[in-house]
């Protein structure tokens, strides 16, 4: 069985910092363990970062930088297209509702967290 990521994060990689060569070497290492990859940014990657997307074969779709329910819809429709049975989100809200809808609308079975963005710390 093949699997298949749908690395959602609200970021331009744009730059030649820690979270790009993150996202790579990330990325290097799923294909090379048999994954497909799919990665979703709200901007356009700048020319490096899309060099090496297109070196590696990794697809890539720009959303938009703010998803409400309609927009988080259209993009699951257009990440449908690529099976994946993975989502990870980085830098949204595991608790907005868009997240949730694009789940549904992806169709993705697992959906990795990664929120830095949860707000204030509870007393």
């Amino acid at each position: 069985m093949k699997y298949t990521l749908a690395l959602v994060l609200d970021f331009v990689p744009d730059g030649d910092r820690s979270m790009e060569a993150f996202i790579l070497g990330l990325s290097e290492k799923m294909l090379s363990d048999g994954w497909s990859l799919v990665h979703v940014y709200t901007g356009e990657p700048g020319p490096i970062f899309h060099q090496r997307l297109s070196e590696m074969n990794i697809p890539y779709i720009v959303a938009p930088k703010s998803l409400n329910l309609l927009n988080a819809s259209r993009l699951g429709v257009k990440l449908k297209k690529y099976s994946p049975n993975t989502m990870l989100t980085a830098f949204f809200s595991a608790f907005d509702p868009a997240m949730w809808q694009l789940r549904r609308s992806s169709g993705v079975k697992h959906w990795i967290v990664s929120d830095h963005s949860g707000g204030a710390v509870g007393t």
